[in-house]
């Protein structure tokens, strides 16, 4: 099938309006699930906000996770003056840093047959 695909299917992590949250769906399992047969690269969006939330994500057979509000609320609260220009830069780079490393975990976590 991915010779027939161009993208991913981003799968919804919860149901609701999106946002960062505490923790992750258990539908996001169901969901991926669901979907686990499907020869085409799987993005999960919606509450993503932690390392820990992108590794259970990954182990769960998404192929990536898509960030947003964890960022943008970094942003916001440099742009209310909360920290200053540089520091702000900084926290975005540890927070990306965070759910790369997370996601890597998670990858080590999964099945043989579904790194492929």
């Amino acid at each position: 099938m991915r010779e027939h695909v161009s993208g991913y299917v981003y799968v919804q992590a919860r149901l609701g309006v999106t946002g960062a949250r505490e923790d992750v769906s258990d539908q996001t399992e169901e969901s991926l699930a669901r979907v686990a047969d499907w020869d085409v690269p799987k993005a999960v969006g919606f509450g993503i906000k932690t390392g820990e939330h992108a590794e259970r994500i990954v182990a769960a057979g998404a192929d990536g996770t898509i960030v947003g509000s964890a960022l943008v609320d970094i942003i916001a609260a440099g742009a209310d003056g909360e920290h200053p220009f540089p520091e702000t830069a900084q926290r975005l780079e540890s927070k990306a840093r965070e759910l790369k490393e997370g996601a890597l975990a998670g990858a080590k976590q999964r099945a043989p047959e579904q790194s492929d």
